[in-house]
């Protein structure tokens, strides 16, 4: 679930089964990271989302990530929150 880039906790993958979704089974998982990267000192957390992913690019906007990177060619945004 993660690895460390300079400050940055960074999420590699997330994903819930269809039948937990709009559960909170995401904003959970997410706060887990969130508490593990403040555990370890990171003072920020980063992943990256599919712009084919709507629903979960608005799941990490309404946890508080922004989009800080567009990645050319992938249909991919960098996201990251600021823990500290």
């Amino acid at each position: 679930m993660k690895e460390g880039l300079g400050d940055e906790f960074h999420i590699a993958a997330l994903a819930a089964m269809p039948q937990s979704r709009g559960l909170g089974t995401g904003s959970k998982m997410i706060a887990f990271a969130e508490e593990e990267a403040l555990r370890q000192r990171f003072t920020a957390c980063s992943l990256t989302v599919s712009l084919g992913n709507p629903d979960a690019k608005r799941l990490y906007e309404r946890l508080g990530y922004r989009v800080t990177e567009e990645l050319p060619g992938m249909s991919l945004q960098r996201m990251r929150k600021a823990l500290i």
